[in-house]
């Protein structure tokens, strides 16, 4: 069992506890390939999208699930939300051989939690055909995972709004980006992870405003990109940011003072 599916028991048992809702016994979902969206998405009659998947979680009533995707390019559009909790894993031996095309979303993003959803992502790549869209983005007080997962050359890697949360727990890069994170709006990331920069051109590693805060202490970053480190407002705080990759200055409120 993964840390990352270790984490979503933990806080079902938690929300259990707390709020007294009853929550389903956890189902496992199949993509692949050669599957087929009139199917169930079970392991004998998968789908062939992440999107169908997502969408048959949010028209529930909240639970825990297992999404787990068969190498193979795919569509991004997973759309979750309400209280739902989605383990989504791809290739941990291959993340490459697992692909999820960001600039293919109908909502601009490969994975899309908002609401209290909780997303957890492993061993995948996210990438994009055009250079577009958001690879994980977040927003009203959901909060998403990501272990070993490669990003390509997208818009932006994450984003995380509206008081939502996301946690590296090891990434990859590989593509350009104008971002690799961007928070804001009383929301929190913990980039305390190993990272690692194959190749990536950024404007800045991290960007963060409006009362937002990002935690980089004990980030083991490895590689180098050309841009700054991060570009932080006057609300927001930032510790052990300075061990971010970069190869500029550090930004704050628009002036470089390092």
């Amino acid at each position: 069992m993964g840390w990352s599916t270790v984490r979503l028991l933990g806080i079902l048992t938690l929300l259990n506890m707390s709020t007294g809702a009853a929550w389903s016994s956890g189902t496992v979902y199949h993509v692949t390939m050669s599957g087929n969206d009139a199917n169930d998405c079970s392991f004998a009659a998968p789908c062939a999208t992440i999107a169908r998947v997502c969408d048959q979680i949010t028209s529930g009533n909240g639970g825990l699930y297992a999404i787990l995707i068969a190498d193979g390019n795919y569509a991004g559009g997973c759309s979750l939300a309400y209280y739902n909790m989605v383990n989504v894993t791809g290739n941990c031996s291959s993340p490459q051989s697992v692909v999820i095309d960001s600039g293919s979303s109908a909502t601009g993003s490969a994975f899309w939690a908002q609401d209290h959803a909780i997303l957890a992502l492993n061993c995948l790549t996210i990438s994009s055909n055009t250079g577009s869209g958001v690879g994980i983005a977040t927003r009203q007080y959901a909060i998403a995972d990501y272990s070993n997962v490669q990003f390509g050359a997208m818009t932006t890697h994450v984003t995380v709004t509206e008081a939502s949360k996301a946690n590296c727990l090891s990434a990859t890069i590989v593509g350009d980006t104008t971002y690799h994170i961007f928070v804001s709006g009383l929301s929190y990331a913990s980039l305390s992870c190993p990272i690692t920069v194959v190749s990536g051109n950024f404007k800045a590693f991290v960007l963060a405003v409006q009362r937002s805060f990002v935690d980089a202490h004990g980030v083991s970053a490895v590689g180098s990109q050309t841009g700054f480190k991060y570009i932080l407002d006057s609300l927001t705080l930032g510790t052990g940011v300075d061990a971010l990759p970069g190869t500029s200055g550090i930004v704050r409120n628009g002036a470089v003072v390092e």
